[in-house]
């Protein structure tokens, strides 16, 4: 009988540098911040408010959505943002 042995698992390179690092944790903390920030306002703003907000937000976002379909039509390449 053989022994079978399996290779090791292959090291992790690490491609995430200090500034990488950064960018990862700056964008973490704003990314939660307006979510609570945003309670606050819709609290502030009353039903009337926050449905004027909440549709406004919703159009911008569509406006953003097509922006990145048309991108996508035009450059079919994967990447995501960083290609645009």
């Amino acid at each position: 009988m053989t022994q079978d042995r399996a290779a090791p698992p292959p090291a992790l390179s690490r491609v995430v540098g200090k500034l990488g690092l950064f960018t990862l944790s700056f964008g973490g903390m704003v990314g939660s911040a307006w979510i609570v920030i945003l309670g606050q306002w819709l609290d502030q703003a009353g039903p009337l408010g926050a449905i004027l907000g909440l549709t406004a937000a919703a159009a911008v976002m569509i406006v953003i959505s097509l922006a990145y379909a048309e991108l996508a039509s035009r450059m079919p390449a994967a990447g995501g943002e960083i290609v645009y």
